[in-house]
């Protein structure tokens, strides 16, 4: 059971990482935590007394002497996309060069802004028949897109990469707009 919240008053109330405190303030007032605290329960040194999860501020049981988990892994995490048989998982991202506005506009940037290409682990890339420098199609909920492969060993396996590049193919994408699926098929350059 949480305790009954006052203003200004500390509580014992779950956090962004485990906290010992968190202090209830009134809006105008800006809250304030204790670092070395904070830092001392991140890497072990304390006991965890709260914790935040992305459902919102829950209690946190502590484990019992045979040091049981504070909490069971889920086997799908919160807000993954359901993905069926030979999908992966899309991730639009920013690129340093033509993702916002004014670079994307930029005459003296043009030269450095990259063509959007498709950033797959070697194992996906294998698994789909794709090969680096390659084309594929890319089917989203959001339209298909024809991208260049780009063969990336220290990416993540079962994520494919896309940057947004304004004015371009992927130029759609809006990255943090939230998770989706894809499925991508290997294509000839016309």
């Amino acid at each position: 059971r949480l305790p009954e919240l006052v203003a200004g008053q500390p509580a014992e109330r779950p956090a962004l990482f485990p906290l010992r405190r968190v202090c209830i303030l009134p809006p105008a007032k800006p809250v304030t935590i204790d670092r070395k605290a904070a830092l001392a329960e991140l890497v072990g040194e304390t006991k965890p007394t709260a914790m935040v999860t992305p459902a919102g501020l829950h209690p946190v049981e502590m484990p019992d002497a045979a040091g049981a988990p504070l909490w069971e892994a889920l086997s799908t995490p919160v807000g993954a996309p359901q993905r069926k048989a030979g999908e992966l998982t899309l991730l639009a991202v920013e690129s340093l060069y033509g993702s916002e506005l004014l670079s994307s506009l930029s005459a003296a940037l043009r030269e450095v802004t990259p063509t959007p290409q498709l950033a797959l682990h070697p194992e996906d890339a294998e698994r789909l028949q794709l090969l680096d420098g390659g084309w594929a199609r890319v089917d989203t909920d959001l339209g298909q897109l024809r991208l260049q492969v780009a063969i990336e060993p220290n990416q993540a396996r079962g994520v494919a990469i896309v940057a947004r590049i304004r004015g371009s193919v992927s130029g759609h994408l809006i990255p943090g707009s939230g998770v989706q699926s894809c499925h991508i098929v290997a294509e000839e350059r016309l």
